[in-house]
């Protein structure tokens, strides 16, 4: 099937005018009907598209898929006649897969009863009735949009894994989903291969690394089979490697087996045990060095405390020292004092003998002096 078959106005559902839907992926068309029935009739069947109702008629591509086109006129809002012919290829690809894992049935272009979703491939269980829906978007598309459908999924119990076939798909972390490599030629189904989405857990290597070998048809049969669980990696392994080099790119998520999972878990509580042990030896370091700082603070103290003893010693010995020497230079002072004021009263003494000893000289003196004679 090549992209320019009726311009991209294909799908491979139709509603039949007695048996509804069908399916042209199936041998019985899904309602135990031959493909000669509705291709190329005569008077033609009235088929109609399950999405707008509009008429379509059964079709083969040149490499012999069947399919149903839209009769001229359709509307130009039908997603189903919208959808490229890579859109195709992938859900039939998908469809394949899905029948080929054993155990599950594949309807493609399923919409919900209240009309809130309408699977690309819905895959159900045919033991117990469980659905998967498997999208293949291949348009853009935001991470509040993808959110909103998967939840919408949620709401009835349908869980989904989103399919990419894009090399770069900027929400593979925010929903389940995987992006692949379309095979060469495109319709060699099982050599579709998954190349991000994928991912194990290398506990030697302490991080995931990324699969990229796996067919997407064995893919399909490991979540099918619950052998794959969409797992939240954790913070500190988000780092992811890419096989046959350094590289690395982020994920949040990614499906993984639960041997994977064991394994981080088994990890992660080695490196808390490394680092409750670390930080067990940390704390003794840091418990030991304050000691160390305790006691070299202790020994400061006691230093200090000997200074200060020591020099109130030696300012009580200066101050003793100091009385000492001024009691000494009062007494100094006092008896200088006593010794001028001895030597002042000796010499006051003298001063008074040397005056009375002048005195009586003179008295002496004069009384030995003649009388003086009258005058004549």
């Amino acid at each position: 099937m090549n992209a320019n078959d009726d311009g991209g106005r294909m799908s491979f559902t139709a509603l039949h005018p007695e048996r509804g839907r069908i399916d042209a992926t199936l041998a019985d068309l899904g309602q135990g009907l031959a493909w000669e029935s509705v291709y190329r009739t005569q008077p033609r069947i009235g088929l109609t598209c399950p999405e707008c109702g509009h008429g379509v008629h059964a079709k083969l591509s040149p490499r012999r898929a069947r399919y149903f086109a839209h009769d001229p006129g359709r509307s130009p809002h039908c997603r189903l006649a919208v959808e490229s012919a890579d859109h195709h290829l992938l859900k039939l690809t998908l469809a394949q897969a899905i029948r080929g894992a054993g155990g599950w049935s594949a309807d493609l272009e399923v919409p919900a009863s209240d009309g809130s979703w309408r699977a690309d491939v819905m895959a159900t269980c045919v033991a117990d009735g469980s659905r998967v829906a498997w999208e293949a978007q291949l348009s853009p598309i935001t991470d509040d949009d993808i959110h909103m459908r998967t939840d919408r999924y949620a709401a009835d119990d349908v869980d989904v894994c989103w399919v990419s076939s894009r090399d770069r798909v900027p929400w593979l972390c925010a929903v389940p989903a995987i992006a692949v490599t379309p095979a060469d030629p495109p319709t060699a189904a099982e050599r579709w291969m998954v190349h991000d989405g994928l991912v194990r857990f290398d506990y030697t290597r302490g991080g995931w690394v990324q699969v990229d070998d796996v067919p997407l048809a064995t893919f399909v049969r490991w979540v099918l089979g619950r052998g794959l669980t969409f797992h939240p990696i954790g913070r500190r392994y988000r780092r992811i490697h890419l096989p046959g080099g350094a590289a690395t790119r982020r994920r949040s998520v990614s499906w993984t087996t639960q041997r994977s999972i064991d394994a981080e878990a088994k990890h992660e509580a080695m490196r808390q045990q490394q680092e409750a042990a670390k930080s067990a030896r940390e704390e003794q370091a840091r418990v030991a060095e304050e000691d160390r700082k305790q006691v070299e603070r202790e020994r400061q103290r006691q230093a200090e405390e000997r200074r200060r003893a020591e020099a109130e010693e030696r300012h009580r010995l200066f101050v003793i020292e100091w009385e000492r020497q001024r009691a000494t230079r009062e007494a100094q002072r006092r008896e200088q004092e006593r010794q001028q004021q001895e030597q002042a009263r000796q010499e006051e003494s003298a001063r008074r003998e040397r005056d009375r000893q002048e005195q009586a000289a003179v008295r002496r003196w004069w009384n030995g002096c003649p009388p003086p004679s009258s005058p004549s």
